[in-house]
């Protein structure tokens, strides 16, 4: 679990939690949404991902924290 600090423009600061959880849950979700084009679901995926690891999160193979 990773915490990431996120300032907003006044002077109060909200520390929010992510997890590899987190983001398979979003992943999931992206996978059976039907609105999207398949492009556009591995976009979204992949972006879910890119975030987890800028966070320092492993979540391609992780199936819980």
């Amino acid at each position: 679990m990773i915490e990431t600090l996120i300032a907003a423009s006044t002077a109060v600061t909200t520390l929010v939690t992510v997890s590899c959880t987190d983001i398979n849950t979003l992943v999931d979700r992206a996978k059976v949404y039907s609105d999207i084009s398949d492009k556009d679901r591995q976009e979204i995926i992949d972006l879910y991902y890119d975030f987890a690891e800028r966070q320092g999160l492993d979540c391609k193979d992780a199936k819980a924290d």
